[in-house]
């Protein structure tokens, strides 16, 4: 959902909301990653957070290309959990993010599709790394900055770690798509 408003021919603003929609995302088990991570919403309900954005439209607003920027603020929880539930490990970490995005929008009368990729980077850059490398990990001993990702530890017999973080992190690749209906 989102609500974009025209202001001027060549400029819109925009505010989409941002929710969580389901505890265990492909993309967190992606390449490898622990299919025991899971992640929430540290916001209200399931909503996270918003970004509000300020777009610019080089022909006229709502049709054609559009330079996409703006802010968004969201709350996550990432947990890790034994077999039979319980949390193992836990952290959470709010995204404040800057973003940049290179888009187009087609219009057939109200009806519209859009897409765009850009660049995003976290002005709130954390890092969660667990200590050493001892054969079984232990809670509770972290090394703040070391590692550049923010890690949880993963239940294992051995060492095991899970980041939910991008390899790119604090920048952060971006990609959307949207329908959506005009009200002129």
């Amino acid at each position: 959902m989102e609500l974009e408003v025209g202001v001027l021919d060549w400029l819109s603003v925009e505010t989409v909301p941002v929710f969580v929609a389901d505890e265990t995302p492909p993309w967190l088990n992606f390449g490898g990653g622990d299919s025991r991570v899971y992640q929430h919403s540290d916001g209200w309900g399931a909503m996270t957070g918003a970004s509000i954005g300020v777009n610019f439209w080089p022909k006229h607003v709502f049709k054609g290309y559009v330079i996409r920027t703006g802010f968004m603020s969201h709350a996550m929880k990432y947990d890790t959990k034994l077999d039979s539930g319980t949390v193992y490990d836990s952290v959470s970490h709010t995204q404040r993010e800057l973003y940049a995005m290179i888009g187009s929008m087609e219009r057939w009368g109200a009806f519209t599709i859009s897409g765009g990729i850009g660049l995003g980077y976290d002005l709130n850059k954390e890092s969660r790394c667990y200590k050493g490398s001892s054969a079984v990990l232990q809670r509770d001993k972290f090394a703040d900055g070391d590692c550049d990702e923010i890690q949880l530890g993963v239940p294992s017999s051995g060492v095991a770690l899970a980041s939910v973080t991008p390899f790119t992190y604090p920048w952060e690749i971006l990609a959307r798509f949207s329908l959506g209906v005009t009200i002129d």
